[in-house]
């Protein structure tokens, strides 16, 4: 076990600029009943919502169309106010009404007040002991209430495939999408696994009548029960229309689950100190061809075969939430994505926007260990905005692409959405202080390892446990035995030897034909 400590002058706070507004839950109701409209793009992520457009409505682009603004990197604010683009279908039945006031300060003022005043702001949860952090149950839900009991934690930051499933939801996963996450959950032993793989024809019936692909229903139901509230980040490989159940149709309620998104953040306080935590997060992958693309997904949520992923307007929602609450002195904020913000620019710069001290966000299943760094550790200034200029350049690509397809459809909500996504292009770190002052951390499945944070000493501790690494040459049977039942379906040994073979396969039958054409020649 690691045990690293932060001091609270290691963060760069703000100035005070108003009454603390930190034990507030935002709850913002305002597209509570719209209608419908990665984590880095992976060989199981869905092509058939790529949303990409034919070549024959692509528009001319010059240097006005152009949302890359060179004065972006001189440390001028570009002008986007001009720029418009929307997504399929969201119109807002509950618009709340604005004074008549043109002035911005006045409105933002209002939104505050509107979320002091709401019923369900209020909420703010006091921490007696440590502070849990796990990633990846995938349906193994109970095994979170294990880890709590053996830590002694007080309450649980999930990041990463949750199992927001039900007993439909099988029937929504294609093929691809359910041999993935079949092979990957501890809710089927590796034994069934292989019985399962036997005979993927039958794979979803035989599913559907013996297996269960999370426990979620249970707590649904009641059989079951969290010991502490579990604040959740939902991941890639979930079904929206179950999430949309329990935040939006109240259909399905779980006892000490929160959901945090684009639209819900909570406030964490630590019993011995006045340091407040506050929790922001944005779920789904991040997938450059999905971005105005919604899916299946009614709401805000966007996903499809039960695989979900992230769109711009929820970008653009989260900073509008963060707007309600000035960051004080004693505020930690967390960042928890389930995109991974080294490998995408703009989920990077989001948690500058936010001004995070601490972005955690779920490691893939080769992550053993927990990963802790801040920029300064592992790069310098010019390397970081050569990447960020990269996914902008990605971006635009995207976006030229489908800004006629999408023009004069958004709603007035979408439009301010959009404003706010495109402005975090314009945050970058403007000094040193800056540019190490946010911790990233990417964190390990529940079953490798977990995240234990607490309050000792006016210091903010953090402990990494891990279950550790197998290496196989130097174990004896018994070990690679129980490594292989650890590792579930995924034997890598073997999957290295499928793929050699496969190419050894394809080098002779490329040698083949290259004898074949030099006898015809």
């Amino acid at each position: 076990m690691v045990s690293q400590t932060f001091d609270n002058n290691d963060f760069q706070p703000n100035k005070n600029n108003g009454d603390k507004d930190n034990s507030h839950l935002s709850n913002n109701n305002d597209i509570e009943n719209m209608d419908s409209s990665s984590q880095e793009t992976n060989e199981n992520s869905n092509d058939s919502y790529s949303n990409e457009p034919s070549d024959n409505i692509v528009p001319n682009c010059d240097e006005k169309d152009s949302i890359i603004n060179k004065n972006n990197y001189e440390g001028k604010e570009s002008n986007i106010s001009g720029l418009k683009a929307n997504s399929n279908k969201i119109d807002s039945n509950n618009k709340k009404e604005e004074s008549s006031s043109e002035n911005t300060n006045d409105i933002e003022n209002e939104d505050k007040e509107n979320v002091k005043n709401d019923e369900n702001s209020e909420f703010s949860y006091t921490l007696f002991g440590p502070l849990l952090i796990v990633s990846n149950c995938r349906g193994n839900i109970s095994q979170i209430n294990t880890i709590v009991k053996e830590k002694n934690a007080q309450a649980v930051i999930h990041c990463g495939d949750f199992g927001f499933f039900d007993k439909d939801s099988v029937k929504n996963f294609n093929e691809k999408n359910l041999k993935y996450y079949v092979e990957h959950t501890s809710c089927i032993s590796f034994e069934d696994k292989k019985k399962l793989f036997e005979n993927m024809d039958t794979l979803k019936e035989n599913i559907c009548e013996n297996f269960i692909l999370s426990e979620l229903m249970d707590y649904i139901e009641g059989k079951k029960e969290l010991l502490v509230p579990v604040y959740v980040v939902y991941g890639q490989y979930e079904d929206v229309s179950v999430i949309d159940k329990i935040l939006y149709k109240k259909i399905y309620q779980v006892k000490n689950l929160y959901i945090v998104d684009e639209m819900n953040s909570y406030c964490l306080k630590f019993s011995n100190s006045d340091i407040t935590i506050r929790l922001f997060g944005i779920g789904g992958g991040y997938l450059d061809n999905n971005l105005f693309n919604n899916g299946d997904g009614k709401y805000l949520h966007a996903g499809s075969n039960c695989h979900t992923w992230l769109t711009i307007y929820q970008l653009g929602q989260i900073l509008m939430t963060a707007d309600r609450y000035e960051k004080e002195m004693d505020e930690i904020r967390f960042l928890i994505t389930t995109a991974n913000p080294m490998k995408k620019a703009l989920i990077a710069q989001l948690g500058q926007a936010l001004k995070a001290n601490f972005h955690i966000s779920p490691g893939n299943q080769n992550i053993r260990y927990h990963v802790s760094f801040n920029l300064q550790c592992i790069t310098d200034k010019k390397h970081f905005f050569g990447r960020i200029l990269e996914g902008h350049l990605n971006f635009e690509k995207t976006y030229i692409k489908i800004k006629e397809q999408i023009k004069d459809n958004l709603s007035e909500t979408q439009n301010k959405q959009l404003e706010k996504a495109l402005n975090i292009m314009n945050h970058f770190p403007k000094d040193n202080i800056e540019f190490r002052s946010c911790w990233y951390w990417i964190i390990p499945c529940m079953k490798y390892g977990s995240l234990i944070i607490d309050y000792l000493e006016k210091k903010m501790t953090i402990n990494m446990c891990s279950s550790g690494v197998y290496f196989f040459r130097h174990q004896d049977k018994h070990d690679k035995n129980l490594e292989n039942e650890d590792a579930g379906i995924e034997n890598k040994s073997q999957v290295a030897l499928n793929i050699l073979e496969s190419l050894n396969g394809k080098k002779e039958i490329m040698a083949t034909t290259e004898k074949l054409e030099k006898v015809l020649k």
